[in-house]
């Protein structure tokens, strides 16, 4: 697992990419592993999601994006740059994306 120390902070953004992801009833590879600053994921669908960090994603472990809304932040401090998985606890759940570099 890489979590940024905080050496980037103030770096400021070389790029952004807002974008969606499906997420399956299957663990599923949401964003791939990158040196990442910033990133900020929402569940828009109606269907839970667990999110896992450098793991296989399981229903009811790992990060809650709760259906309809659900928020994941991370900036500055502590923005994990390894792989992302997602799972979804019933049929296939959209999860939109700002993912800056």
């Amino acid at each position: 697992m890489i979590i940024s120390n905080g050496s980037k902070k103030n770096q400021g953004i070389d790029s952004a990419t807002n974008s969606k992801k499906t997420v399956l009833t299957s663990s599923t590879e949401i964003l791939p592993a990158t040196n990442r600053t910033q990133l900020v994921l929402q569940n828009t669908s109606a269907n839970d999601v667990w999110v896992a960090l450098g793991a296989t994603a399981v229903v009811g472990e790992g990060l809650y994006l709760a259906a309809s809304g659900g928020v994941i932040t991370m900036n500055d401090y502590g923005t994990y740059d390894g792989v992302i998985n997602g799972i979804a606890d019933g049929g296939s759940a959209d999860i939109a994306y700002m993912e800056a570099i």
